[in-house]
């Protein structure tokens, strides 16, 4: 889950379709999304976006289960 209604609607509300999130928070909670964050940064990469309007029918992107990405310790193997 990306955001709770509490957090989302007043947004919707000014943003409309404009409002984003990136696809990567799906399924992670406040804490996790820094890593990626940090590689994304790191590697000077651009997450993909989705747009919050319609995203829980559309593949229920603002909830679902947290994909694996593959760290530090992954590449040192």
């Amino acid at each position: 889950m990306i955001a709770t209604g509490k957090y989302i609607l007043p947004l919707q509300e000014v943003l409309g379709p404009r409002l984003y999130f990136p696809s990567e928070f799906v399924g992670r909670g406040d804490m996790s999304r820094g890593s990626p964050l940090l590689r994304h940064a790191r590697a000077q990469l651009e997450f993909d976006y989705v747009r919050v309007l319609g995203a829980e029918s559309a593949r229920g992107a603002k909830r679902g289960a947290r994909p694996f990405l593959p760290g530090r310790r992954d590449a040192r193997r």
